[in-house]
């Protein structure tokens, strides 16, 4: 479920990367080469979907199309840059389309990948061009930091809802 093992994948196949010395250094090197100009072709992510225990299909993103297609630029002798910078607006487009016949309600975006300014760029103009209303984090860091923050958000919403 960890987006950022993602990036690390990515960032060993693109820029060689063998080791980090701390959480998120692959993704920061990968979001550093990524173009600067407008990629609008993202790769293939199909969504599919899985029953956790609880019976409620979960989408989720079908990353191998995604990396072979990478494999095959690579081959191709396809600048890092490029490459990168698809990776990033694969993963934009992928949050949209997951969200797209859900119900509408607003978005926020939380999770350490979200410090990466072009994929939280990216996926919030993906988000807006769908007709939602989307959050990113302020006081509350994205990351870890924040993450009992949004537990207990969701803990007070739980309450809420039993008592009405």
């Amino acid at each position: 479920s960890s987006i950022g093992r993602l990036f690390d994948a990515v960032a060993a196949l693109v820029l060689g990367v063998k080791a980090v010395s701390h959480e998120g250094e692959a993704a920061a090197w990968l979001e550093s080469v990524a173009a600067c100009d407008e990629i609008t072709k993202p790769y293939d992510m199909p969504i599919v979907h899985t029953s956790p225990s609880s019976g409620d299909p979960l989408p989720r993103g079908d990353w191998r199309p995604m990396l072979r297609e990478i494999a095959n630029d690579l081959h191709r002798g396809v600048p890092d840059s490029i490459i990168a910078a698809r990776f990033h607006k694969t993963l934009a487009c992928w949050a949209a389309r997951t969200v797209k016949n859900q119900p509408h309600h607003a978005i926020l975006l939380s999770g350490g990948c979200w410090v990466n300014q072009r994929l939280a760029e990216a996926t919030i103009c993906e988000l807006q061009s769908i007709n939602r209303q989307v959050y990113l984090a302020g006081s509350i860091p994205p990351n870890d930091g924040g993450l009992s923050a949004g537990q207990l958000a969701v803990a007070v919403a739980t309450q809420v809802r039993h008592r009405a």
